[in-house]
């Protein structure tokens, strides 16, 4: 068999490294992380950092996917290193062959069971099931990095497409509100596309998330954090964001309108049963009436968040 690379490794070091090696694009999947005596070898493409290299005569090919490994696999996310999985009523030992299977598959440092969401901040529900107590991590996609504790905030890898849009969306110098900023999902990405962003987070612990990331990804100067309710935030600007799926409660709608520029536009996220978006897309249509504005409205589906709903956005030119 054809020799591939590995970095030899002693075993507390196996995840920072294999992190270091995804974040360079240098981690080889195609092999599995083996132990070889007192040290662990971590496949990659090209040496790197210094690090003890061997040639591997005799490399372990990975499975490609959890179905090689259990029967009936649950649906998961992988945040970071650590996977979210929804086990749905599955007992105990077929959670722990599961959470065995992701750490050989995908070399994770915790398994938490995805339980939903709580209330109006959609606090996840999550339980340790295996790995690391701690879950706090760096999530790095599409150029962006992400720290979080997905134990304790929100985060949808699904969204990632939408990400990589908004950064290319705006304009250099443009004004952007993001009212629900979470940890920067989208603030991040407008600010490194070159826009000016006010983004407000109510939940502090997001917050201190949203003010980390904005430091990771280069654009602390161009992204204002502020902690507080979005509609105490009274700003101007050229593009609202409003990637809440209650936003058109709680006079959300009212207060974008009344920050959004003439000829501005907004991107209202909703849930909506599949091809059920005319309720929120009338919604957006009554409020930008009630504030002298016309809607041109454009329906994108984002992803599907449950049998028969789709979350999507309502992209609105106001005029």
């Amino acid at each position: 068999m054809e020799t591939a690379l590995a970095l030899r490794v002693a075993p507390p070091r196996t995840e920072e490294v294999m992190r270091e090696a995804r974040e360079r694009g240098v981690y080889d999947g195609s092999r599995s992380v083996r132990k070889v005596g007192a040290n662990v070898e971590v496949p990659v493409t090209r040496r790197f950092g210094g690090y003890e290299t061997v040639e591997q005569d005799d490399p372990v090919l990975r499975r490609v996917s959890l179905g090689d490994y259990v029967d009936d696999p649950p649906s998961f996310s992988l945040v970071g290193d650590v996977a979210l999985v929804s086990f749905g009523d599955a007992d105990g030992e077929r959670e722990h062959a599961v959470a065995e299977a992701l750490e050989e598959l995908h070399g994770v440092g915790a398994v938490l069971a995805h339980e939903g969401v709580e209330g109006e901040e959609r606090v996840p529900r999550t339980r340790h099931v295996a790995g690391e107590r701690g879950t706090e991590t760096v999530h790095s996609e599409n150029g962006f990095v992400f720290a979080l504790d997905p134990a304790r905030v929100m985060f949808s890898v699904g969204n990632a497409p939408e990400r990589v849009r908004m950064r290319g969306t705006v304009s250099e110098d443009e004004r952007v509100f993001d009212m629900f900023a979470g940890i920067g999902y989208f603030a991040v990405p407008a600010a490194v596309g070159g826009a000016e962003v006010t983004a407000a987070e109510v939940r502090r612990e997001a917050h201190g998330y949203l003010v980390e990331n904005a430091r990771r990804n280069g654009v602390s100067e161009s992204l204002d954090a502020r902690h507080t309710d979005c509609r105490n935030v009274d700003v101007t600007a050229d593009r609202v964001i409003l990637g809440h799926f209650d936003a058109t409660d709680e006079g959300y709608l009212d207060h974008a309108f009344g920050c959004v520029a003439d000829g501005g536009m907004l991107h209202v996220h909703d849930a909506v049963h599949e091809e059920e978006s005319e309720e929120t897309v009338c919604a957006v249509e009554e409020a930008a009436r009630g504030h002298g504005y016309e809607a041109d409205t454009d329906v994108r589906r984002v992803k599907g968040v449950a049998e028969g709903v789709a979350h999507v956005v309502v992209d609105t030119r106001v005029s």
